[in-house]
C-alpha cells in the first residue's frame, strides 16, 4: 500500500498543506494571529478531504 499512487498523492497534499499551515501555527503560538481575519480556505481545509 505504501507504493500506491493514492498514498503518494495524500502524502504530497498533506506535505504541501503543512508547509502552508506552518506560518499560521507559528503566529498563533506567538500570539500574533488576528482572530478577526479568517484563514485562507487552502490552509483551513483538511488535506485528506481534497480531491
Amino acid at each position: 500500500m505504501a507504493d500506491a499512487p493514492v498514498v503518494a498523492d495524500f502524502v504530497g497534499r498533506t506535505d504541501n498543506w503543512l508547509k502552508g499551515w506552518l506560518p499560521y501555527l507559528r503566529k498563533s503560538y506567538k500570539g500574533e494571529m488576528d482572530s478577526s481575519v479568517p484563514l485562507p480556505p487552502a490552509v483551513a481545509a483538511d488535506p485528506g478531504f481534497h480531491s
